[in-house]
């Protein structure tokens, strides 16, 4: 995975159409859901974590003529006239094995309840798995990045304040009714949040220098364990007394996931000048305790499990503890930025040669799986990629485009699911399922257009 962006989370252009405040609001909203599926398993809305490449556009032929048999392509060539914009041509058929992936909106009359509808793409059904009463003001249109549990009876909310009203740095936890468990104020929703496997806890970063430990008890209790994160996790280890100038921008922390015994939670430490994971530490379960670490340590009984669900799965490769990151571009001011994948000791192995990179994910065997695009916005080309352990970039997977923006939602069990979004010249939202081994086998769902969708995540 690449590092959050600082720069919001709003990059898909949001501007009003003619119709009126509701269609304007509709058409707003279904563009800022495109930030919002990125997240994959944490929901944080934002167009791409960057790590875009800085190599340039692949020509459209070039990639056609090695695209696999059986890989989706619906890419159209360029011309004069007024663009144009379409969702690729994929049946809804049966994928068994592919994840069930839950899609979380606005719904109700007056748009005030949040719902839970889950896709399963080996038997082709969608089916709602609750509605939240109640969750949003209805004179608000902002929209609110919902984290959801693994047992998607409590939701995580980043974008409200404890008084209830909207705001960038506050949090929210509610249950299926609508209760709300738990509220704070100066967190960081650019940080994302991550859920333990049971649902009982939940780790929001705050500000400054610390992290709240949201626990549940069976009765819906929640206790907040408020926990100072140490000077020591912000410095990279190990670096001799006196080598480091520090920023005066603090750097921002981002919860990563669970260790194997569930007795520690990892964490990563984002630069605010390079924009990428600089440093790695865990805190225990109970917040006893904060640790600053030379790696992730992959692979032991108390090092990080990359779990699909959790940020970790994006940023740590399980077979290997690679790192994955972003950088911002030091060539070019405003550029691209360039993702790239370090060992676990934080050797530099290879930048992905992408022009620009819109979600990436590991795939549990040591390759990377990239989604990008000859732009961020707007690309007229969109491809999903393998990338080897060596750095050596398979064929296509899944080529489309012209299209808005896209999101590589996450990926499980070998297979992905990216989010795809046309706007130009009418509005349409696509979940796309594929086999990353076998291209052929693929399917998709087609979301309602005027849905108000604000996050989209594959399960735990």
């Amino acid at each position: 995975m690449t590092s959050p962006r600082e720069d919001g989370r709003f990059e898909v252009p949001i501007e009003r159409l003619p119709g009126g405040r509701g269609q304007a609001r509709r058409a707003g909203t279904v563009a800022a859901a495109v930030a919002a599926v990125l997240v994959g398993a944490y929901g944080i809305a934002r167009l791409s974590d960057g790590g875009p490449g800085a190599s340039s556009p692949p020509g459209a032929s070039g990639a056609a003529a090695a695209r696999p048999s059986g890989a989706a392509s619906t890419r159209s060539t360029g011309s004069a006239g007024p663009r144009i914009e379409h969702l690729p041509a994929i049946p809804a058929v049966l994928l068994p094995g592919a994840p069930e992936t839950a899609v979380l909106d606005r719904v109700g009359a007056e748009g005030t309840d949040l719902r839970v509808t889950a896709w399963t793409p080996a038997d082709a059904r969608t089916r709602t798995i609750e509605v939240i009463p109640g969750v949003f003001d209805r004179d608000d249109p902002s929209p609110v990045a919902p984290v959801i549990a693994p047992d998607r009876a409590h939701v995580l909310l980043l974008g409200t304040s404890s008084d209830g009203a909207l705001g960038l740095d506050g949090a929210s936890v509610i249950d299926a009714t609508g209760r709300s468990l738990w509220t704070a104020d100066h967190v960081t929703p650019g940080s994302g949040a991550v859920w333990s496997a049971d649902s009982r806890l939940v780790v929001v970063a705050g500000q400054p220098r610390r992290w709240h430990l949201v626990e549940l008890d069976r009765a819906g209790r929640a206790t907040d364990h408020l926990v100072t994160l140490p000077f020591e996790v912000y410095v990279p280890q190990p670096v001799p007394h006196g080598w480091l100038t520090f920023s005066s921008v603090e750097p921002r922390t981002i919860p990563l996931g669970f260790s194997a015994d569930g007795s520690w939670i990892y964490g990563g430490v984002i630069s605010p000048e390079l924009g990428m994971l600089i440093g790695q530490f865990r805190v225990a379960r109970d917040g006893s305790r904060v640790e600053a670490l030379p790696d992730f340590g992959v692979g032991k009984a108390d090092g990080l499990v990359p779990r699909p669900g959790t940020v970790g799965a994006q940023y740590v490769d399980p077979a290997t503890g690679r790192v994955a990151t972003s950088r911002i571009n030091a060539d070019t001011t405003g550029g691209p930025r360039a993702l790239e994948v370090r060992s676990a000791d934080s050797g530099f192995q290879f930048v992905v040669a992408e022009p620009a990179t819109l979600g990436a994910a590991w795939a549990g065997d040591g390759a990377l799986v990239t989604l990008s695009g000859d732009n961020l916005i707007y690309p007229d080309a969109l491809e999903l990629r393998l990338t080897g352990e060596d750095g050596t970039a398979g064929p296509p997977i899944l080529a489309t485009g012209p299209l808005t923006t896209g999101a590589l939602v996450g990926v499980r069990d070998g297979f992905a699911v990216v989010a795809l979004l046309a706007a130009r010249p009418s509005i349409g939202m696509q979940l796309v399922a594929v086999d990353l081994a076998h291209p052929e086998r693929i399917t998709a769902l087609t979301l309602d257009p005027a849905a108000q969708v604000l996050g989209v995540s594959i399960d735990h």
